[in-house]
């Protein structure tokens, strides 16, 4: 009997084990490249942020650091929006951008995302699908930047496809960066006045 005792209780601690381990993948798969608990303050703060803002003229910006920490213009008499969340991928934003761009209805989205699907994935992610889930909006790709730490093919795959997604893309920058990723103060410069071009050039 005590034998018995034994072996369901190992039984049972091996289901258990089982159960974390389906959950604790389910909750990766949610969060993506993001901690749960940071991409939910993060998520808080700008729907607070659209929550708050003045009725007017608007663009929204799906991004992760660089969105987050970039001083984002006004751009073609448009307000900025920056929905940045440090380490965001695609995947990251799939869940979440759509009820983000249709509660703020902005005139045009610029999708800024990329960087980390090439580092942390050495690809792409699912941007198409999250290009596709936006398509009631006028959408503005960014390139993923030429950068040291990432491999030159690797980002002309990734840039290609964003190309393909999404007709209107801005020009790539190769850039000095700060850390082999992250922009310098001239390369962010040079970044917006690309995007602003592309958001507001004709056709």
């Amino acid at each position: 009997m005590r034998h018995l005792g034994l072996m369901a209780a190992v039984v049972a601690c091996a289901l258990a084990g089982a159960v974390v381990g389906k959950l604790h993948s389910r909750w990766g798969a949610m969060c993506a490249n993001v901690p749960c608990s940071s991409l939910q303050t993060r998520l808080g703060v700008i729907e607070q942020m659209i929550a708050a803002r003045p009725r007017g003229p608007a663009y929204l910006v799906i991004g992760d650091s660089l969105t987050e920490i970039g001083r984002w213009p006004a751009m073609c008499g448009r307000e900025p929006v920056a929905a940045g969340i440090s380490g965001a991928r695609a995947d990251t934003w799939l869940p979440h951008a759509k009820g983000l761009a249709d509660a703020l209805e902005p005139d045009f989205v610029v999708l800024a995302l990329g960087t980390n699907d090439v580092l942390s994935q050495g690809r792409l992610g699912p941007y198409e699908q999250l290009a596709s889930s936006l398509a009631g909006h006028r959408l503005v790709a960014v390139p993923v930047h030429e950068m040291p730490k990432a491999p030159h093919p690797a980002v002309r795959e990734a840039n290609a496809r964003i190309a393909k997604a999404v007709p209107r893309t801005a020009q790539g920058i190769v850039a000095a960066t700060t850390d082999g990723i992250h922009l310098t103060s001239e390369d962010y410069a040079r970044w917006l006045a690309a995007i602003e071009r592309a958001a507001c050039g004709g056709g």
